[in-house]
């Protein structure tokens, strides 16, 4: 087996309709591939939900222990998450501000019916930006270590969270807005304490009620992190396919939140692969008002050349899918190639990593907490 047929047969482990229409069931690959296979699962994030297909198969059920032992290790930590989140839940509703669970801790207690086929080991929270110091200062007082220490370099380029670690180890990732980059933030129009005025809740595993986005700013969130964080991981449409097939409905709202957000062409990206790799029942309608003919495009050249859930790491498809922007796309015909050629795309990756200046936000001193809250933005825009 190839490693687009592995690809394959993981894509097809995380699709509810089973194999896509025209196509005949993929077998398992072969005991000689386990590894890659697990490997691959565990990079693409679906690694609970190819263990349960490959336990479900009465034909060919044998373990796999470097999968087992992940997801293993895994449920583990999201366990422990959730005791961390419930001692957060506690601090920040005693401030008596609105806030929010973000991304993997949000989703799998809503969308998923086993909450631990969505594993996380971070969580994320949004809180509004006049609120940030406070929220930092009160989960530090319960316990909590910011890790953060290049404050100069935080506020230069406007990040959009603080990161901490809480007393069981979770790693806890404040924000005031939910884009990280300013530079990324400037692209669109996310206000954090319009977000906050419609919220939903959930119960989390241990009891903990929290509050978590409605569903169409979920939805328009998640499709919008997968486009701006590569959308290189199949997890990222799991999560899209498994929110719409959990009974969203409002996808006028969701167009009209894409626009003003000014992400139409990133969320509709996203929801146009996922409707290709996982059958997602996305109307046509929408995908068609979100998606421009450049996207579409564009998609098309990804699925061809950079199939969803195959690479361990792809650094080419994730360039490309950065790239979707209302007003056009970075990605011209020439780049385009160039970024799909893997040595090509290898340099490109490492000039536009040798520009991010996330790796320095841990390991140097430099300024201090106030540099940084000093440029927080209000509204979080």
């Amino acid at each position: 087996m190839s490693r687009r047929d592995i690809g394959a047969f993981i894509r097809q482990c995380c699709r509810v309709d089973g194999p896509l229409p025209g196509h005949q069931p993929l077998g398992r690959p072969p005991v000689s591939q386990d590894e890659l296979l697990a490997d691959t699962a565990i990079y693409q994030g679906v690694a609970p939900l190819v263990q349960a297909a490959l336990r479900a198969d009465r034909r060919d059920d044998r373990p796999i222990p470097a999968l087992d032992d992940w997801v293993m290790l895994a449920t583990g930590a999201a366990l422990r998450a959730y005791t961390d989140l419930a001692l957060a839940a506690t601090t920040i509703d005693g401030l008596g501000h609105p806030w929010a669970v973000l991304k993997g801790a949000a989703l799998a207690n809503t969308v998923y019916p086993d909450p631990l086929q969505r594993l996380f080991a971070d969580v994320d929270v949004l809180v509004r930006p006049a609120d940030l110091k406070e929220a930092t200062d009160a989960l530090v007082e319960t316990g909590g270590r910011i890790l953060d220490k290049n404050w100069s370099l935080m506020a230069s380029d406007r990040r959009g969270q603080v990161h901490l670690r809480l007393p069981s180890g979770t790693l806890v990732d404040l924000h005031w807005s939910l884009l990280n980059s300013g530079q990324v933030r400037d692209r669109f129009t996310l206000p954090t304490d319009d977000l906050l005025t419609r919220l939903a809740k959930t119960t989390t595993p241990t009891g903990t009620v929290v509050p978590i986005l409605g569903d169409v700013d979920q939805l328009a969130h998640v499709a919008l992190h997968a486009a701006l964080s590569g959308g290189h991981r199949l997890s990222w449409f799991v999560d899209v396919d498994r929110m719409v097939r959990d009974g969203f409905t409002d996808w006028e709202e969701l167009v009209a939140r894409a626009t003003t957000w000014r992400g139409r062409a990133a969320i509709g990206g996203v929801l146009l692969r996922g409707q290709r790799v996982l059958s997602t029942p996305i109307p046509t309608a929408v995908i068609d008002e979100l998606s421009n003919r450049r996207t579409s495009l564009l998609v098309s050249v990804l699925d061809r050349c950079a199939p969803t859930g195959t690479a361990r790491h792809d650094p080419g498809s994730a360039l490309v899918m950065s790239s979707l922007r209302d007003t056009g796309s970075t990605a011209s015909i020439p780049r385009l190639n160039r970024w799909l050629n893997p040595k090509g795309a290898a340099r490109a990756w490492r000039s536009w990593r040798s520009k991010q200046p996330t790796l320095d936000l841990m390991s140097t001193r430099a300024g201090t907490p106030d540099d940084y809250f000093r440029v927080v933005r209000p509204g979080g825009s």
